[in-house]
């Protein structure tokens, strides 16, 4: 493959990076509480939420400012006078969705079930949600007794032995929901690497876990990103700078994962604070002749630095340029350091959260 190729493979793959939607569907009955648990997951109320009604007459599908490429889908009732079950999956476009969320607050009925079991032998992936956990009681019974014997009711019904999670919108004492986490590590689990990536850079970090998965994924951006910033930085080179990179890219690069982080600009002094002399390595390089003995201090610090392994394939197409093979390692090195500082300052606020 020429470098003009790759160069052009690469900027398709980091399209389709950007371009990868994550849409889950929330199918159950009216007042089981869809919109709650699409609001409380996006952390935002983005969802009318009925009460005793059923506000779904037809499909919704919701998202929010800083989730833009995760949807979630409020299915109307399956298999009813108005969505009868002939029509239903091609109105809906019932296989166009990556997982398949079914919620219940009461007894399941066959509709649902039906629904659900269908999904199943289709090799659909799906997880069944019990809501409003706190309203889960009955006198002479526990808490755990009561979670058995509807795990039991679900699994008899459904005909498989599936996994149930038990969820609460509302907060408890110490203003804390039920499960949500839970819910959202396990459609997280449940979707392929592609939309993995896309769910771990969008949604909100509110556990370590969570924000370890976004920061695994920031790196794949980086890869990604440096690769095409050295091939395309070779096709058209700044006259004067003996680097093969083009700065827009990592710029480009950077921006975004300060919003995947939940960062602005306006956080980009603290985000340079954290540095320790890897962030702005690029810089220093491309602008040596401005900076007395710059180059010679950026080369220092990239000797030691090792180049991930799925990098590997690409050096024999940079190492006969003037530069390719220090300016991948430059712009690796200034990317992961710049995601190390989006992550530590991420961390910091989300565990002055935890606190709270």
């Amino acid at each position: 493959m020429s470098l003009d190729e790759e160069a052009r493979r690469l900027r398709r793959e980091l399209e389709e990076l950007d371009g990868t939607v994550v849409r889950v569907a929330l199918f159950g009955q009216p007042g089981a509480g869809k919109s709650s648990l699409i609001n409380e997951i996006l952390s935002a109320d983005e969802a009318q939420v009925g009460i005793h009604t059923d506000t779904t007459t037809k499909m919704s599908c919701h998202t929010a400012v800083t989730v833009p490429d995760v949807q979630f889908c409020d299915l109307p009732g399956y298999g009813t006078t108005r969505f009868p079950k002939e029509t239903y999956f091609e109105r809906f476009a019932v296989d166009s969705f990556d997982v398949y969320i079914c919620v219940s607050s009461g007894k399941l009925v066959q509709a649902d079930s039906e629904f659900f079991r269908y999904l199943l032998e289709c090799g659909r992936p799906c997880v069944f949600v019990f809501n409003k956990h706190d309203q889960l009681w009955q006198k002479g019974k526990t808490t755990e007794q009561l979670e058995q014997e509807k795990r039991a009711d679900i699994r008899a019904q459904v005909g498989r032995d599936v996994d149930v999670l038990f969820t609460s919108c509302r907060p408890d004492e110490d203003g804390k929901t039920k499960g949500i986490e839970e819910l959202k590590r396990h459609v997280f689990e449940l979707l392929d690497a592609a939309k993995q990536d896309r769910w771990a850079r969008s949604m909100r970090a509110r556990t370590e876990g969570a924000l370890q998965a976004k920061k695994a994924a920031s790196r794949k951006r980086v890869n990604t990103a440096a690769m095409y910033a050295v091939a395309n930085g070779a096709l058209n080179p700044v006259p004067g700078v003996n680097l093969a990179v083009d700065r827009r890219v990592i710029d480009d690069m950077k921006s975004k994962i300060r919003h995947d982080y939940g960062l602005t600009d306006a956080d980009i002094p603290e985000i340079e604070a954290c540095d320790s002399g890897t962030m702005n390595v690029l810089s220093k390089l491309m602008n040596s002749s401005a900076v007395p003995g710059g180059r010679k201090a950026a080369e220092k610090v990239l000797a030691n630095y090792a180049l991930p392994k799925a990098l590997g394939r690409f050096l024999p197409l940079v190492g006969n340029i003037i530069g390719g093979g220090l300016s991948l390692v430059a712009c690796v090195a200034e990317g992961n350091a710049y995601v190390d500082c989006c992550h530590a300052v991420a961390e910091r606020r989300l565990q002055t959260r935890l606190k709270r």
